[in-house]
C-alpha cells in the first residue's frame, strides 16, 4: 500500500518473480479540495479485508476543519460507506476484535472529538461520540494515538499535550477512567514537540494489561491499570535524552526485541 496525496494505491507482491503489481486505488478525496491521507487503519480478525483512511487539509486548518473519512473493501476493490463525522481526521483506529472502528477528529475551533463506528455491520453512522477534555485542545493540540486493549474494553486515547485518558469504550460517554501523563522533565523538549506519540498494550501476567506510552519527557513508561491511582504508577522503563519520537513492542518469545525506541534527535536504541 502506498498513500500519495488523497489516493491509496494498492499492490500485490509476487514473489515468484520478485516484484509487485498495482492492483489498484481509492481516493478518499477530491484533488480540488487541497486534502492529503492522514491515517489509515487495517480491520481486524473477520474485517481485515477492511481499511479506513481519513483525511486532512493540506492549508490552514482554521479556514478548511473538513475531512473525508471512507471504509474500503480491499476484495472488492470499492469503497463501501463514508463515516459521518464532517471534521478533518487526525488518527483513526479498530478494535481487536474488529468490530469497531474510532475515529479522531478536530474541528475549526481545534475542539477533538472522539468517534466510534460499527465496522462489522459497515455503518456511516456513528454508534456513540463524544467531546475530547479541554487540555486536547490547547495549543492547537490533537490526538496522536489510539490503542485498544487486548480484552477490547479499554481505549486508550494519546494527545499531543503529553497526556493519555483511558475510557471503557463500552461507556465512552462516562468521561475518562483513568488519565496519565508524562509530566518529569528528564528530556531536552524540542520546540516542535508531538507530546504522546504513542501508547501501546502488553498483556502481563495474572490477567494484568499494562499500557506502554513514549512522551515528551524523553520517557518510555509502563502504567498498570489494575494500580491506576497509586503515585508511583507510570515507572520509567527507559529515558532518552530527547523527545521519544516512536517506539515499536516486540515478542521475546518469539526472538524479537523488547524495545526498539527512537527519539526527535535521530537516536534508536534497543532492548533485550
Amino acid at each position: 500500500m502506498v498513500i500519495c496525496s488523497t489516493h491509496v494505491f494498492f499492490y500485490s507482491q509476487v514473489l515468484f518473480y520478485d516484484h509487485t503489481v498495482k492492483i489498484g486505488k481509492t481516493t478518499i478525496a477530491s484533488s480540488s479540495v487541497h486534502h492529503q491521507v492522514a491515517d489509515l487503519c487495517w480491520g481486524a480478525d473477520f474485517t481485515s479485508h477492511l481499511f479506513c483512511a481519513t483525511s486532512i487539509t493540506t492549508g490552514d486548518e482554521e479556514a478548511d476543519s473538513r475531512g473525508f473519512h471512507q471504509i474500503f473493501d480491499i476484495t472488492k476493490m470499492q469503497g463501501l460507506c463514508r463515516p459521518d463525522a464532517k471534521d478533518a481526521g487526525h488518527v483513526c483506529a479498530t478494535s481487536n476484535d474488529g468490530r469497531s472502528l474510532f475515529l479522531a477528529t478536530r474541528g475549526s475551533i481545534f475542539q477533538n472529538t472522539l468517534w466510534q463506528y460499527d465496522l462489522a455491520r459497515k455503518d456511516s453512522h456513528s454508534i456513540s461520540h463524544i467531546q475530547l477534555l479541554p487540555c486536547f485542545n490547547r495549543n492547537q493540540g490533537k490526538v496522536t494515538y489510539i490503542s485498544h486493549s487486548p480484552d477490547n474494553i479499554y481505549l486508550a486515547v494519546s494527545g499531543s499535550c503529553n497526556q493519555i485518558h483511558i475510557y471503557d469504550s463500552r461507556f465512552l460517554g462516562k468521561g475518562p477512567l483513568f488519565q496519565y501523563a508524562h509530566t518529569s522533565s528528564i528530556a531536552y523538549t524540542s520546540s516542535g514537540s508531538y507530546g504522546v506519540v504513542k501508547a501501546d498494550w502488553s498483556s502481563g501476567h495474572a490477567g494484568g494489561q499494562y499500557l506502554i506510552s513514549g512522551g515528551a519527557d524523553g520517557c518510555i513508561r509502563v502504567w498498570d491499570t489494575n494500580r491506576a491511582h497509586e503515585r508511583d504508577n507510570g515507572w520509567v522503563w527507559f529515558n532518552m535524552n530527547y523527545d521519544i519520537g516512536h517506539f515499536s513492542l516486540g515478542n521475546v518469545d518469539n526472538g524479537e526485541k523488547a524495545l526498539i525506541v527512537g527519539s526527535l534527535a535521530g537516536d534508536v536504541y534497543s532492548l533485550d
